[in-house]
């Protein structure tokens, strides 16, 4: 159980695209929508969530805080990420401080291959790395690319 939490962990942010940095004082939500952050992200588009399949789904209400989920498992309620903030320090990267679950807090690095594939290059908590240099360091393995799907 605790691979498949740190396999979602590690691709459950891993939702980016692309867009120019934007000017200092940005709510999250406008750096978010200018990288392409919204929207449904998977490892395969149509197929239901699995541990070989995280769906990422990123939907705004229209206020902030902008949240989102990853789902692993069909019908369950997956896991709820908080953004904190958010940093555009190029157009490839993008920058998460977010709250999972409400309970814990980590820093995330997602980069882009052209505006439809992102991946998780760094998750961070106060416990240290779960994904380093795009792997996830519990099990090994390289995090997967997802695609958007909508």
């Amino acid at each position: 159980m605790r691979r498949l939490r740190d396999a979602c962990l590690a691709a459950g942010c891993v939702i980016a695209a692309a867009a120019p940095a934007l000017a200092a004082g940005q709510p999250v939500a406008g750096t978010l929508n200018a990288f392409g952050f919204f929207g449904t992200w998977a490892v395969h588009c149509g197929a239901p969530p699995a541990p070989a399949n995280i769906v990422e789904t990123v939907g705004w209400s229209g206020h902030e805080p902008v949240e989102f989920t990853a789902t692993v498992v069909p019908g369950a309620a997956g896991n709820r990420y908080r953004v904190v903030s958010a940093e555009m320090p190029n157009p490839t990267t993008l920058f998460l401080q977010v709250e999972l679950n409400d309970q814990r807090a980590e820093s995330l690095a997602i980069v882009k291959s052209g505006n439809e594939r992102i991946r998780t290059m760094t998750n961070r908590t106060s416990q240290g790395f779960l994904v380093k240099d795009g792997v996830v360091v519990a099990i090994g393995r390289e995090t997967p690319w997802l695609q958007r799907c909508r």
